[in-house]
């Protein structure tokens, strides 16, 4: 049932793409349009999933973005761990560089 919008919302989506290498084809206008076709696309993946498994808008909206929401938190909670990790090294290292290059003379 998915494929009914999917399909052609997605040749959009390509050929928006496809405008978006081209220079001064107003990127902006193409980002509205496809932020747009996203919207739309996640409306009609809301009332689809309501109509074939019989759930409520806010039991549908939550088995949509449960998994994605979790995906989310998980790489969220990684990039701050091994940011976490990595800025002491990169803040010795700058020091490093700083104390070779010494003070400048006025």
């Amino acid at each position: 049932m998915n494929s009914l919008y999917y399909v052609p919302l997605l040749m959009i989506s390509s050929v928006l793409s496809l405008l978006g290498v081209i220079p001064y084809a107003g990127g902006c206008i193409i980002g509205i349009v496809g932020l747009g076709i996203l919207i739309y696309h996640s409306i009609l993946s809301v009332r689809s999933t309501m109509v074939v498994h019989n759930l409520s808008i806010g039991r549908a909206i939550g088995s949509i973005l449960i998994i994605p929401g979790i995906l989310f938190l998980i790489g969220a909670c990684l990039t701050f761990f091994l940011l976490a990790l990595i800025g002491p090294a990169v803040g010795n290292v700058f020091s490093n560089i700083i104390s070779e290059i010494g003070t400048p003379i006025p």
